[in-house]
């Protein structure tokens, strides 16, 4: 049977689209919410168990690039002030072994630098870092300088070749932790 428009069965007129409700009962509730909250918690422990990771991985990612400044301080910065090779450990205010060119480390400097190992925290004011660290200078088979502010796990480590002013290649290896 064709309704025409004004025949429709409306809401107030009891007809079919009046008697429809839209009730679940409590059963089907509890069903439907248990599938959402089990979907919510799964997603939750899955986003909260790769926290962890990236956690470490950015706490790794700063100590490498504590490792990349020491090491950069030492290769390519002179020191403050220039000649603190020859000063007594009270008059330096910062460390260098770079001898006026580029990525050229002077003897001279590793030698005093040696010997200011003797005191970690002394160091660890002169480059202006906070975290432990050792840092090892070998050319060829001779090891010039091996100091290191404390004992501890290395985390991250940087390895650089240079050239020594008297003519040898170096490489200075610089691990924090």
């Amino acid at each position: 049977m064709f309704h025409s428009p004004r025949n429709l069965p409306t809401f107030e007129s009891g007809g079919v689209v009046g008697n429809m409700k839209a009730q679940i009962s409590f059963v089907e509730f509890l069903v439907a919410f248990s599938i959402f909250a089990s979907f919510v918690a799964f997603f939750s422990f899955k986003m909260i168990s790769h926290v962890p990771p990236y956690i470490n991985e950015i706490k790794l990612e700063e100590l490498r690039g504590e490792a990349y400044k020491i090491s950069e301080i030492l290769v390519n910065d002179v020191g403050e002030p220039e000649n603190w090779d020859s000063l007594p450990a009270d008059q330096i205010k910062r460390i260098g072994l770079c001898d006026g060119t580029t990525n050229s480390v002077s003897v001279k400097k590793i030698s005093k630098m040696d010997q200011l190992c003797s005191s970690p925290a002394l160091i660890k004011e002169k480059l202006g870092v906070e975290e432990d660290f050792r840092i090892v200078i070998v050319s060829g088979d001779t090891t010039l300088l091996n100091c290191s502010s404390g004992e501890g796990m290395k985390r991250a480590a940087i390895t650089r070749v240079f050239y020594l002013n008297d003519g040898r290649y170096g490489r200075m290896e610089v691990e924090v932790w």
